[in-house]
């Protein structure tokens, strides 16, 4: 499965808020639709998202009473297409968006800023669909709206210059990544939080572009700031750190730092063992790297023994 980073599935998120009523025989669809909303919401907290999918399939179904194109159905089906997403159901929630796209032109405006949510939204589930062209457009096309509604200096703006630089960073795009992320850094420093995971997920991605890009030093002080906010916000044990503690690691061995580089690419062996297992695919390149430092630090046998676990789980593959 394709890891996103903490900034796409921020925007995936929907805080909903709605009045509970007692549903009664006759009630009319608004009062249907407030009821099912508020008892989706309810599962929803409880992280139950099956049941909150057929709640809100219930209130979209209410709401579709009112009319087909219904300003009443954005809600609903915004939440439905969240309960799909949160368990993994990509297809239907990059249906459900493009059907809550197309309400949402025909009733608020195709320049309203929620058009803009959604359309990000429909380019993280494309995304995952593989359908990467599309994602691309849709990213495009949420950016060219924020910039036209607010300038390019809003906050908006900079989080989906974030989105969609983080998914040319996704797809190996570093290059055309790198200005991008270049420009919508100072934005978010100034609308974010400094431990914002948001920052965080910007962070790591502008630093893993520079690695690529062979720009090692100015990698490390993004990086050393990625690992510190998403260490604070998810804890030093979470798996998603292994990324962003891979890079630091790297921009450390490419300047040979490999005293600091050292214990980093042990730290994340352990991390993608815990998460994976010991005879994962995913622990190949930082075992690759792990093997390199050790010979370049002279350590030729401990970097043999290394280099052929690498080997072995590669021909396990094959």
């Amino acid at each position: 499965m394709k890891r996103i980073s903490l900034s796409v599935i921020a925007a995936l998120v929907i805080s909903c808020s709605a009045p509970v009523y007692a549903q009664q025989a006759g009630a009319t669809p608004e009062e249907v639709i407030a009821d099912r909303m508020a008892k989706g919401n309810q599962f929803v907290h409880a992280r139950d998202y099956a049941q909150a999918e057929l709640q809100y399939r219930e209130a979209v179904r209410a709401a579709e009473r009112i009319g087909p194109a219904s300003n009443e159905l954005i809600q609903p089906l915004h939440a439905l297409a969240v309960a799909y997403a949160n368990q993994s159901k990509h297809a239907e929630a990059d249906a459900t968006f493009r059907r809550l796209l197309a309400v949402q032109e025909n009733t608020i405006g195709p320049d309203d800023p929620q058009v803009a949510a959604t359309l990000l939204a429909i380019a993280f589930a494309s995304e995952l669909l593989e359908k990467n062209a599309e994602a691309l457009r849709f990213f495009q096309r949420a950016l060219a709206l924020l910039e036209m509604k607010f300038g390019p200096n809003h906050a908006q703006v900079a989080d989906a210059l974030a989105a969609l630089a983080g998914f040319q960073v996704r797809l190996g795009q570093y290059a055309e990544a790198q200005p991008l992320l270049d420009r919508a850094l100072p934005l978010q420093e100034k609308a974010q939080a400094p431990d914002s995971p948001i920052l965080g997920g910007t962070l790591y991605n502008l630093g893993k572009a520079y690695n690529e890009l062979d720009q090692a030093t100015k990698a490390e002080p993004v990086l050393r700031r990625a690992v510190a906010v998403l260490e604070g916000y998810l804890g030093p044990e979470n798996p998603y750190l292994a990324g962003p503690l891979h890079e630091l690691a790297r921009a450390y061995s490419d300047q040979e730092k490999y005293a600091q580089a050292e214990p980093l690419y042990r730290r994340v062996v352990e991390l993608r063992e815990k998460e994976f297992g010991r005879d994962a695919p995913e622990l190949v390149p930082i075992l690759e790297d792990l093997s390199a430092l050790l010979l370049q630090t002279g350590r030729r046998q401990e970097a043999a023994v290394v280099k052929l676990r690498a080997d072995a789980i590669r021909s396990k593959q094959q």
